[in-house]
């Protein structure tokens, strides 16, 4: 779901600005698809060395939430231009909050 929204959001935002095109719009969704890749194999690839008992399933279900993030930017910049800065700094710190529990309840490391 998250990765649809993102897909649409960013042929309107395209639309938007006059670069739409049936090419650009898959181009969207293959860098994202791409990147969404090279996150869960950096991811399972760091688990894996740091000997963490993380499921595969996991880290994709985590790897979600960076659409939503890259989504609400998107939204946020095509209504002030400015905002990429503001949202970009506040979505950082969500998503550092979020590791950081999942963290603590997988590894049992609540202190």
């Amino acid at each position: 779901m998250a990765f649809g929204t993102y897909v649409v959001l960013a042929g309107f935002f395209l639309g938007i600005s006059g670069k739409f095109s049936p090419e650009a719009l898959g181009v969207q969704a293959t860098n994202g698809m791409l990147g969404r890749l090279f996150q869960v194999l950096l991811e399972a690839t760091l688990h894996t060395v740091g000997d963490g008992d993380v499921p595969l399933l996991d880290i994709v279900a985590y790897g979600g939430y960076t659409f939503v993030a890259v989504s609400i930017t998107i939204v946020w910049r095509t209504i002030w231009s400015y905002s990429l800065y503001v949202v970009a700094v506040w979505e950082c710190l969500s998503m550092g909050m979020l590791l950081v529990k999942i963290f603590q309840e997988n590894f049992d490391c609540r202190g």
